[in-house]
């Protein structure tokens, strides 16, 4: 993972600038700003520069999938 100094066009913030979570009272910083710096992942779809939020988002989709078709196979064993 590595940070970008500069920020996109028309953006206001400061996405290094510490502030508080809004579930918790740890300070953040914002992922959104954190890049993947790897090679590309095919089980996740992640790819290099993909920014630290999409790659959980990825991550997560992946996830929902295992489990839905854990829950399938399932069905499957108990129509047996």
């Amino acid at each position: 993972m590595y940070l970008v100094e500069n920020y996109p066009i028309g953006y206001s913030g400061n996405p290094f600038e510490k502030s508080i979570c809004k579930t918790c009272s740890d300070p953040k910083l914002d992922t959104s700003y954190s890049y993947y710096d790897g090679p590309n992942l095919p089980g996740t779809g992640i790819k290099t520069c993909d920014s630290l939020t999409l790659a959980i988002q990825k991550i997560d989709n992946e996830i929902l999938k295992i489990k839905q078709d854990i829950s399938e196979i399932k069905q499957q064993i108990n129509q047996l």
